[in-house]
């Protein structure tokens, strides 16, 4: 454990070190300066036009996250209780059931086959035990999670499993049924989920700061087609460019900032 927490301080540390400052490629330093120049209408569209893109990708690819994300959920979940489906969603509590796509990602039968799973139980027709010695047993496992005799994962234990360093045997205590295959996918859709989850909140964080930015380079433009600049003194052109050029370099920063 102390030579894991030395070895990522030593890398954190190197990190910090050569750590630049990043900056807006929509908002360079010499498009404020055009802002806050002569014609500060002219120099407005492009900066405009780059952060409401900005805007629309975060919130595009915001989207996509959280559609990964519950599916992800749902098949881990669905994957380590032992079936394609544990009872109905329940809509606005549930994550949204995946596409048929995602399961055929996996192959949910339990034996010597990879085959993907068919009907709603899976390796076989519809309403069949798969095959092999561990059919009966498997499928009274099932039932038995239904039920709510045996333990059923929840995302956060998963969340829980996946972190500690035994999770391929804390998976095999609650569901003796799954293969290593079958767990090493599990924890792989965990981890993947928890990237995306993280992504979406770095998405949310930023999206406010793009607002924010997009609404004070509109009301200088806006401010300075009405004539309303005129009386401007260079005390305050100063600190409003200074309020600017800080919340860029915000933004900046929180777009990114690591994961």
């Amino acid at each position: 454990m102390l030579s894991r927490l030395e070895t990522d301080w030593g890398h954190h540390s190197r990190a910090k070190a050569a750590r630049t400052s990043p900056r807006l490629a929509c908002l360079p330093p010499s498009n404020i300066d055009a802002l806050f120049g002569p014609r500060p209408a002219a120099a407005a569209p492009a900066p405009l036009a780059a952060l409401t893109e900005l805007a629309d990708a975060l919130r595009r690819l915001s989207a996509a996250d959280e559609t990964f994300v519950n599916a992800a959920a749902h098949a881990a979940l669905a994957l380590a209780n032992g079936g394609p489906e544990i009872g109905p969603a329940r809509p606005g509590i549930d994550p949204v059931r995946p596409s048929p796509g995602v399961f055929g990602l996996f192959s949910a039968r339990r034996g010597d086959s990879t085959a993907p799973a068919q009907g709603n139980i899976p390796g076989g027709e519809p309403g069949a035990i798969p095959g092999g010695s561990t059919g009966r047993p498997l499928l009274a496992h099932r039932l038995c999670v239904a039920g709510g005799r045996e333990p059923k994962l929840w995302l956060e234990l998963l969340i829980q499993i996946y972190i500690s360093s035994d999770a391929q045997n804390r998976l095999a205590v609650l569901n003796p049924f799954l293969s290593s295959a079958e767990a090493d996918r599990v924890l792989d859709l965990t981890g993947a989920l928890l990237l995306r989850a993280s992504r979406v909140s770095q998405a949310r964080r930023c999206l406010p700061l793009v607002d924010e930015l997009t609404d004070m380079v509109a009301r200088r433009a806006e401010e300075a087609s009405a004539g309303r600049l005129e009386g401007e003194t260079e005390q305050q052109r100063r600190a409003a460019r200074t309020e600017l050029s800080v919340r860029a370099q915000g933004l900046a920063a929180a777009l990114a900032a690591p994961r």
